[in-house]
């Protein structure tokens, strides 16, 4: 993880930029010295887990009183009884309860087992005096309703455009980086409403010249490369099946806040991303591109997506 990244986390609640009404629940919370158990979600990058540790931080006075799995890795049924049994069976020492606190509870791919969710039911109830739980996800539909029912759920919402711009011209001023807000709105609808996305973005591009830090553009195409390992091929595919399914929703200007997906994509040849898609569930799609290469051999992806946005 980035050096930025870990500097500039926000340490305290009123660092973290939340609505209100968040914060204030939070807030409330923490000056109580209780929690009930809490399940954070929201999508990746708008700080449930710094959240997580500043209430866990606040209300804990003994850090062995904390249990912190990741459940990308710490998955299955063993984990509950090689780990979590044991550690909430221990009364707490100097607090009043103990916390497990696992991370990325529920993914597409990975996240807690059925059955070990399963298994968290009946641990939660049994052990709800001395024991409190604190889960995060990006994907909370993938948890047991049961499970879910058990904690109270508190969304997590991503930055507004501005606030991220705001915190990254604040960053750049304390480490002394020259930028433009136009470099800095780039990272910004790149990586949007990852903020941790859009520090290591930022990290990757900064250079330093006769003594002054700056923000080099040429870098900064290079680190969004870098960051998201982009399959051009790919990407060109699920980026025109996505213009194609959602056209109905799209504007002539959406093509306009896209720059990064088109300058990767526009010279790769319409038969190629021809050749990616499925002939039943796209057929009107390849239809649509065979027609526009009859009207113009010449066609490109640009010509493409234009066709896309005018069919609405």
């Amino acid at each position: 993880m980035g050096l930025l990244v870990e500097k500039y986390r926000p340490d305290s609640l009123e660092h973290v930029v939340l609505p209100y009404y968040v914060k204030e629940k939070i807030k409330q919370m923490i000056d109580s010295k209780d929690i009930p158990n809490l399940l954070l979600y929201g999508p990746p990058g708008t700080g449930k887990t710094t959240i997580a540790r500043i209430i866990i931080k606040n209300i804990l006075n003994n850090e062995k009183n904390v249990l912190i799995l990741n459940a990308s890795d710490d998955r299955g049924i063993d984990v509950i009884r090689n780990k979590i049994i044991p550690f909430v069976s221990v009364k707490p020492a100097n607090d009043n309860f103990r916390i497990v606190f696992m991370e990325e509870v529920g993914a597409p791919q990975g996240g807690l087992t059925m059955a070990a969710q399963s298994a968290l039911l009946n641990i939660i109830e049994d052990k709800h005096t001395y024991a409190r739980f604190i889960m995060t996800t990006n994907f909370p539909e993938k948890l047991l309703p049961s499970l879910r029912s058990r904690f109270v759920q508190i969304k997590i919402e991503e930055m507004q455009k501005n606030d991220m711009l705001d915190r990254l011209r604040y960053i750049c001023e304390q480490e002394q980086i020259q930028y433009d807000d136009q470099q800095l709105m780039r990272i910004i609808n790149t990586t949007y409403p990852n903020m941790r996305n859009a520090l290591q973005l930022l990290e990757g591009c900064v250079v330093q010249r006769a003594n002054v830090k700056l923000i080099d553009d040429n870098l900064l195409t290079k680190a969004i490369a870098e960051i998201y390992s982009i399959n051009r091929i790919e990407l060109s595919k699920q980026f025109i099946v996505a213009l194609w399914k959602n056209r109905k929703n799209f504007t002539k200007e959406t093509i306009k806040t896209l720059p990064f997906v088109i300058d990767r994509i526009e010279d790769i040849p319409i038969e190629t991303v021809m050749q990616l898609l499925d002939k039943k569930d796209e057929l009107e799609l390849i239809e649509m591109m065979i027609d526009l290469r009859k009207k113009n051999k010449d066609a490109s992806l640009i010509d493409l997506i234009a066709q896309i946005l005018n069919s609405q």
